[in-house]
């Protein structure tokens, strides 16, 4: 019974051992590194003549420090901030001895042995080049004191060593998540691991985890720390690292998936080596695309998303077999399948299949092969956790042929590249199409994105330039509803087709959204603030409504244009702009938008010449012309305001034309096209005799004209509705309008003397002598008679200038000079 009694407590005493080394660690003090950084005090009772202070600290036997017939040697070392001290050892030379040491947390304690006062080590024995080293209770500790005295061979004191070893609690290792819940088929990672203790954490690599289920038909874990659901239930995750282990709880709930018999689909496929776009490249079409006849490796990224270790399964490269085998699929892991080949910049098409006769079985075989093109734009998605399980778990119901998210995102790129297929280059060596293929799937924690500045969907990661285009799928997309049919594999449907996935592809290339085009004013003025019969122009006869609010209309959707619901089609301007960088990777960005985002908008005729028509196609000569450009709109995006002032002023020729010259969008020939501004609509009025009307002419027209061919001279032809318009206030005609110039030498003054009939609207413009225009004034006069106004306000120069008067119906033109 004794020996039972005793073996127990043997048991128990190893247990509690064993325990007691999981909750703390000896870490050696650098005492040297300390002092340096000036963490630690050092005091000594005497010098040395042998050695010096640091070679006690330095780990070397070899060395050491001896005092000068000084016996006993006392070192005392200060800390900055209590530290906890639980070991001690010590090696010397050239004789036996003793060593004490005490520790306290005031020096006055140290001194007078009171209060925090501590002995560590009680004259122990020390032998002549032989360590000897004492584990003692935990102590805190500010001041140190070590005392060694020799006791044989003499007072000249030799310590070749002194170590001390501070406490660590070890506690645990911290896994984050350290809950998960999920369902079969959707998988989440355990993104950190932590080694922690009461002093410190540290973060420990996933790969250096040995990573363990309690239960694989339940939950399966890979050599990343990604959980997978297998079925319902509840297992522990389990990471071990050195002697720290920790655990994530794991819930499987029911689902609508299962992992048997699961699925193997073709992620995506990668070129290596991988290669960042040339940032502000001249030559994007030759910059960081490999070099002609360089090997590159096509790697095909495939998914066993299965329970069941998948042997020797089939695969094939090539539309004809250039490269066929076989390979082995461990449960829920992603292999990689490589094809090595020379690389040109010829129109080579690939496909790579998996399981190619369906000898395994699995729910969808449709999602086992990926075809692309070798000269593809390459295309890097981010993806979060919880909107990638999603797809996962309701992406089957569309019964289309997909079944993940990876599946969504490669038919996207397939219907985008298939109706991208009418933007050909075709020459004698070459035939180019804009096409785009996955290159790489980052799956990212929830909330991550974006991942280095910029936006979670159009720039999820600035620092990403191994990709042409890059785009983030954050989880807060869920929230918005827009993935909720999951029965209509149609166009219209986002969980199909995703049309805003697709408009940032192509405006991450450089393209502008062409909504900004369109022109929308509520009626009171906000947008378009010109008055005609005393009313606002915007929905009225001059200038009606087209759709809603919307006064012109450029673009009927967001590049795209999806009348039917069954089919799309891309704007013509837009294929016109992306037809010009066919075959060029990134240089500005890769993201939405890129630093180079619509450079196009300023590719303008020098001269923009156009024939004011009537509605039934004849020219109106001598017809007046004014201009009015957008200023922009604080807080809007694409913002517009048009004023009352005319910018520019002309009376069409002969032949009813005139010329607006390179940019009339801006004075400066500046294009903004963003927020606040997007100044690439012109608003015309054109007046001749009672009769008015008002055209809008946008930017893309004089691009289209650019890329045409005509970069010198462009011709136009606007056909004008022409209405009548009231001139004077009480709606009476100025029959006869008195019209001069009074200039005074004296002082370099002029003003403009008017006479009417009858009350009214002036206009009263100033051009120099070569047509430009000065300044405008537009004022309301409401007493019949004779007004003047000041044209001092102008500050003109010396030299020659003509002054227009418009009274109504009524023109008048007079000359000025200056001196």
């Amino acid at each position: 019974m004794k020996q039972f009694v005793l073996y127990i407590f043997l048991i128990i005493a190893l247990a509690l051992q064993s325990a007691s080394a999981q909750l703390f660690e000896y870490r050696k003090l650098d005492i040297n590194s300390l002092i340096q950084n000036q963490i630690v005090t050092v005091q000594v009772n005497t010098n040395f003549d042998l050695g010096k202070l640091s070679n006690i600290f330095d780990g070397d036997i070899t060395t050491l420090a001896r005092t000068s017939g000084v016996n006993p040697l006392i070192i005392t070392l200060t800390f900055s901030d209590s530290i906890e001290i639980v070991k001690s050892k010590l090696y010397t030379t050239a004789g036996d001895g003793i060593w004490l040491i005490e520790s306290a947390m005031t020096p006055e304690d140290l001194q007078q042995q009171r209060r925090t006062y501590k002995v560590l080590v009680n004259d122990s024995s020390l032998y002549d080049s032989q360590w000897d080293s004492l584990e003692f209770e935990k102590s805190s500790a500010k001041y140190i004191r070590l005392t060694l005295l020799k006791t044989t061979g003499g007072n000249f004191v030799r310590l070749n060593e002194w170590v001390l070893y501070q406490y660590v609690s070890l506690a645990y290792l911290k896994l984050e998540p350290a809950n998960i819940t999920l369902k079969p088929a959707w998988q989440y990672k355990i993104w950190k691991v932590w080694r922690a203790s009461e002093f410190d954490t540290i973060l420990i690599d996933n790969s250096l985890i040995k990573w363990t289920s309690s239960d694989t038909n339940i939950a399966y874990v890979d050599s990343t720390g990604t959980v997978f659901g297998v079925s319902k239930g509840k297992a522990t995750i389990n990471a071990e690292y050195d002697k720290y282990k920790g655990v994530c709880s794991v819930n499987v709930e029911q689902g609508l998936r299962s992992t048997d018999p699961g699925d193997i689909i073709v992620t995506h496929i990668s070129r290596l080596p991988s290669i960042d776009f040339v940032w502000g490249s001249l030559k994007p079409d030759k910059d960081g695309w490999p070099s002609e006849g360089d090997t590159v490796t096509w790697q095909a990224h495939v998914l066993n998303l299965s329970k069941h270790y998948r042997k020797n399964v089939e695969y094939i490269w090539g539309g004809t077999v250039i490269k066929s085998g076989t390979i082995d699929l461990p449960p829920f892991n992603s292999v990689n399948i490589n094809y090595k080949t020379a690389w040109n910049f010829d129109r080579h098409q690939l496909e790579f299949k998996i399981n190619p006769n369906n000898t395994i079985p699995e729910v969808e075989e449709d999602n086992n092969s990926i075809s692309f093109f070798t000269y593809s734009l390459s295309a890097g998605f981010y993806v979060e956790e919880s909107l990638y399980n999603y797809f996962r778990e309701y992406q089957f119901q569309l019964n289309s042929g997909k079944n993940c998210w990876e599946d969504w995102a490669n038919n996207n790129l397939r219907l985008l590249n298939d109706k991208l297929s009418v933007i050909v280059i075709d020459t004698i060596t070459n035939y180019f199409e804009e096409k785009y293929r996955i290159d790489k799937i980052n799956i990212v924690p929830d909330s991550s994105l974006p991942l280095d500045g910029g936006n979670e969907i159009t720039s999820p990661n600035f620092k990403d330039k191994s990709v042409d285009i890059i785009r983030g799928f954050p989880a807060t997309l869920l929230q918005t509803n827009i993935y909720n049919n999951h029965f209509s594999g149609y166009y219209y449907n986002p969980f199909y087709f995703d049309q805003s996935f697709a408009k940032d592809i192509l405006q991450a290339r450089y393209i502008v959204d062409p909504i900004g085009f369109n022109v929308s004013d509520n009626g009171s003025g906000d947008v378009v603030n010109i008055k005609d019969n005393g009313n606002f122009i915007a929905g009225t006869v001059f200038l009606p409504w087209q759709s809603g609010k919307i006064l012109d209309i450029v673009s009927k959707g967001l590049i795209f244009d999806h009348e039917y619901i069954l089919d799309f089609d891309f704007d013509g301007y837009s294929i016109e702009a992306l037809r010009r960088i066919l075959g060029h990777r990134a240089t500005l960005g890769n993201y939405n938008p890129p630093g180079n985002s619509g450079v196009y908008l300023h590719d303008l005729p020098e001269n923009n010449i156009v024939t004011i028509l009537d509605t039934s196609g004849n020219p109106l000569s001598g017809a007046n012309v004014r201009v009015f450009r957008s200023s922009g709109k604080q807080g809007v995006m694409y913002g517009k305001y048009y004023d009352s002032i005319p910018d520019m002023e002309f009376t069409s020729d002969e032949l009813g034309r005139v010329n607006l010259g390179r940019c009339p969008f801006d004075e400066f020939g500046a294009i903004f096209y963003g927020m606040n501004n997007a100044n690439v609509v012109i608003l015309i009025r054109i007046q001749q005799d009672y009769n008015a009307g008002y055209r809008f002419l946008d930017i893309t027209q004089f691009n289209l004209k650019y890329w045409a061919g005509y970069k010198d001279t462009a011709y136009y032809e606007l056909k004008f509705n022409l209405l009548p318009v009231i001139t004077s206030v009480e709606e009476n005609i100025n029959e006869d309008v008195q019209f001069d110039i009074r200039y005074n030498p004296s002082n370099s003054s002029a003003t403009a003397v008017i006479q009417l009939e009858h009350p009214s609207l002036i206009n009263l413009s100033i051009y120099t002598s070569d047509g430009r225009l000065v300044g405008t004034i537009n004022e309301s006069i409401s007493i019949p008679g004779i007004s003047e106004i000041n044209l001092d306000k102008f500050n003109l120069s010396p030299g020659l200038y003509f002054c227009r008067l418009t009274a109504g119906i009524r023109t008048q033109m007079k000359k000025v000079y200056f001196y």
